[in-house]
């Protein structure tokens, strides 16, 4: 069996995509077929991110937990599981704003500007898009 070396900047990548790595194929393939690239999928991944954060927040307002900030952290217990609906939907934001922040970069931007991913490949090449 081979051994390969795995960079340590790389298990960002790993940790964000865990979830379709449990998925059955069909629904990754669901996931990524030509309607989530359609025209709007911005605009619904940004519905999705809100209805989702809602969904994660009214919770930790139920239990009159001050929204989660980096001062105070959520303020969740976490020896405590989350609610299923409540997991799924925090999982699902944050799934939501990766793929927004993925979107948005596009293909270039992916491989030249997102420093912690794929750095390795930023400065190799740098000199080719720097403007002249």
């Amino acid at each position: 069996m081979a051994n390969f070396h795995v960079p340590v900047r790389a298990f960002s990548v790993r940790i964000a995509s865990r979830s379709l790595c449990r998925r059955p194929l069909g629904q990754i393939q669901a996931r990524f077929s030509s309607q989530s690239a359609a025209t709007g999928s911005i605009t619904q991944l940004l519905d999705r991110v809100h209805n989702t954060t809602k969904v994660y927040l009214d919770f930790v307002k139920s239990l009159n937990l001050p929204e989660p900030s980096y001062q105070y952290g959520d303020g969740l217990d976490p020896r405590q599981p989350l609610p299923q609906e409540v997991a799924d939907a925090r999982e699902s934001a944050i799934e939501a704003t990766y793929e927004l922040h993925h979107l948005l970069l596009g293909p270039l931007g992916l491989l030249f500007s997102c420093p912690g991913e794929v750095s390795s490949l930023h400065q190799p090449w740098q000199h080719l898009f720097s403007p002249v």
